[in-house]
């Protein structure tokens, strides 16, 4: 039996093809045309709202595979008896380092340093740093951890983790609940949100 797998991009179906695998280029955000039949999705969450539905419409669909780790826009979406993966554990740290690039893009203006050069202009931009700076990071799951292990090395003043919850971990961390977000957010110089795309919880 060969396992028919619709792929986001021709470059990632020819890193997973073999003799039991038929890789099929369908993107479920930008191809006009309904999905062919295949056996499994794998694919990143479409940027036009009204396409994510089209998962439920392909036919012989048997398995969803994210290529990232939040998966809540697909639940509605999914068929009976097609199960589900994403992909924690293997983008945090890409996602992290993505992360920490924006912020220092934005600290340091290097997209008005790059539009200076565009007009061949040389001003002095006065920016900031991490380094001193007090960073609250909204989230303590993968992303957020690997963001926070990076943060060391920029030696900011400090860092504070916030979380569903409030507990200090066994290394002596303390992760703040979001109760004390009104206090937390005027300390902030900095504020990354690794929160999951989800509807609060109650209570």
């Amino acid at each position: 039996m060969v396992l028919r797998v619709l792929v986001p991009s021709a470059s990632f179906g020819e890193s997973i093809r073999a003799p039991e695998v038929e890789p099929i280029v369908w993107h479920i955000n930008d191809d006009p045309s309904e999905a062919p039949a295949a056996e499994v999705l794998v694919t990143e969450r479409p940027l036009e709202f009204t396409r994510r539905a089209r998962v439920a419409r392909i036919p012989g669909l048997r398995h969803v595979h994210l290529l990232s780790i939040g998966y809540e826009w697909v639940l509605e979406h999914l068929p009976p008896g097609v199960s589900l993966s994403n992909s924690r554990g293997a983008v945090e740290d890409a996602t992290a380092e993505h992360g920490i690039a924006l912020v220092l893009a934005a600290l340091r203006n290097l997209p008005g340093a790059a539009e200076q050069q565009r007009h061949s202009e040389w001003a002095p931009l006065w920016t900031t740093s991490l380094h001193g700076s007090v960073v609250l990071v909204l989230g303590h799951g993968g992303v957020g951890r690997e963001i926070i292990a990076r943060l060391g090395p920029f030696r900011p003043a400090a860092v504070i983790p916030v979380a569903s919850r409030a507990r200090t971990l066994d290394t002596g961390m303390h992760i703040h609940g979001p109760t004390e977000l009104p206090d937390l957010l005027p300390r902030a110089d900095v504020v990354i949100a690794t929160l999951p795309d989800e509807p609060p919880r109650p209570g």
